[in-house]
């Protein structure tokens, strides 16, 4: 599992493969970004990716499960809204069918679900008993296991192995990561349930589709947006004017800000991530214990014989000790996963607060804000995306030398800085005097613009180049 973890952390875009199934494959295949706004399909793969998984904040999110619901009617699990929006899609469409949509359509019978939606525990509790059982078999194998004493060596030994294999464990990192289904946002939707071809094959039924046209029209019709990429599946655009000022037979309360979506429907990661750790931690310790049976050894002075006794273990861990031991491990392993370093001052403001929920809080504001102005010479596409999501703007454009840069249009950038409140501003300012190794990023495109140019003028096309 450790291959295949790293993989995932690290790697922005899967290869495909022959062993995996072809929807996978066609969901991971290389693509050319246009950078063209396209409003009636939605770019889950490339411009939302984070769709569903963070809230307008840049703090990672996941459905409260108390406001999920399985609707008999739509036969789906969802918030009250999507329910509501996707059974009145559901009775939309069929009355078109009857009419209006060929036999031979591939989308004439669809079938909404979301089956593979699970809620945040279930989502990576396969995740975290392999870590903790590969990290265990580890300490045995490598011996290593003398040397833990205690829960405080334990958690030590564990950061020392995440560090090594560059292995998240943290909500906040997972959920912004391919171990987090897209179904499991509470967002995105299948139409059918059927097994997909090759990616030409794929084009021909779906994009090809007489109905195909039609289907996205009525799909917004009820605030419901087709993925670009991937014809048979849709999410809820939660900004649509169906969501944010329904019609009273809609059947639901609005909600006119994004900001009030999330809040009411979803959790911050960061809210429960202290907790969540402890626990993990505690019980991996606890395994620990009852899986180590060997003993220790050692030369009697007297006899010179070999002589076995039992290591001495810290068994009494639920102490305020315990808590300051997972907060340090925290500290470590959210520097770890981000790239970020605190210093020994932002360190002391962390231990300064009162409640461990405190100290996890400002943890989780240093490092986002580090995050942000981190400086980086290639900014990967998640990277962008989080900073557009930041100063307000839509998706991200490709850079021909450095990586990704916020915002769709350039114009879009001057715009959303111009725009900014002074606390963000003083963000976006000290990411750009930091990064002074690279041109300002509102100049990069106007050199590139020329460098493109000269590309062309060799017949050499960018829009045919895959990413």
């Amino acid at each position: 599992m450790r291959d295949r973890i790293v993989n995932n952390i690290l790697t922005e875009v899967p290869e495909s493969a022959n062993n995996a199934d072809s929807r996978t494959n066609y969901n991971d295949r290389s693509f050319i970004s246009l950078g063209e706004e396209i409003f009636d399909t939605i770019d889950l793969r490339s411009q939302k990716s984070l769709y569903g998984r963070i809230d307008t904040d840049n703090n990672a999110i996941y459905p409260n499960i108390e406001k999920i619901s399985f609707s008999a009617d739509s036969r789906t699990f969802g918030f009250e809204s999507s329910n509501k929006l996707i059974l009145q899609f559901l009775q939309d469409w069929q009355n078109l069918s009857f009419g209006q949509i060929s036999k031979s359509s591939i989308y004439k019978n669809i079938n909404v679900s979301n089956s593979n939606f699970r809620n945040i525990t279930e989502s990576f509790s396969q995740y975290y008993r392999t870590l903790l059982e590969e990290h265990l078999q580890v300490l045995l194998f490598d011996l290593d296991d003398k040397k833990i004493t205690s829960f405080q060596s334990y958690v030590a030994h564990l950061f020392d192995y995440l560090k090594t294999y560059n292995i998240a464990i943290t909500r906040e990192c997972l959920i912004r990561t391919s171990f987090f289904k897209p179904d499991s946002t509470g967002l995105v939707y299948s139409l059918q349930s059927n097994t997909f071809g090759n990616d030409e094959q794929a084009f021909v039924d779906y994009i090809k589709d007489s109905a195909y046209s039609l289907l996205k029209q009525t799909l917004i019709r009820h605030a419901l947006v087709l993925d670009l990429n991937s014809p048979w599946q849709f999410v809820v655009n939660i900004s649509a004017p169906q969501i944010t000022k329904p019609a009273p037979e809609r059947g639901f309360k609005g909600f006119p800000k994004r900001k009030e979506f999330f809040s009411t429907n979803y959790v911050r990661a960061y809210e429960t991530e202290f907790e969540f750790i402890k626990n993990t931690l505690l019980s991996g310790y606890k395994d620990f214990l009852l899986a180590n049976l060997r003993k220790g050894a050692a030369v009697c002075q007297d006899t010179g014989d070999v002589v076995q006794f039992d290591i001495p273990r810290e068994r009494t861990i639920v102490t305020p000790e315990a808590n300051q031991v997972v907060l340090d491990f925290l500290i470590s392993v959210r520097q770890n996963e981000t790239g970020t370093t605190l210093t020994s001052a932002e360190i002391k403001s962390i231990n300064r607060e009162k409640t461990e929920q405190d100290k996890y809080k400002t943890l989780h504001d240093l490092i986002k804000t580090k995050s942000l102005v981190k400086v980086k010479d290639i900014l990967s596409r998640p990277d962008a995306l989080q900073l557009a999501n930041y100063i307000r703007c839509k998706g991200a454009r490709k850079s021909l030398y450095h990586g990704w840069l916020p915002c769709l249009r350039e114009e879009d950038y001057l715009k959303a800085i111009q725009a900014l409140p002074p606390s963000k501003e003083a963000v976006m300012s000290k990411l750009l005097k930091t990064n002074k190794k690279q041109p300002d990023p509102i100049l990069v495109d106007s050199l590139e613009l020329a460098e493109e140019q000269k590309l062309k003028e060799q017949g050499i096309n960018l829009d045919d180049t895959e990413i």
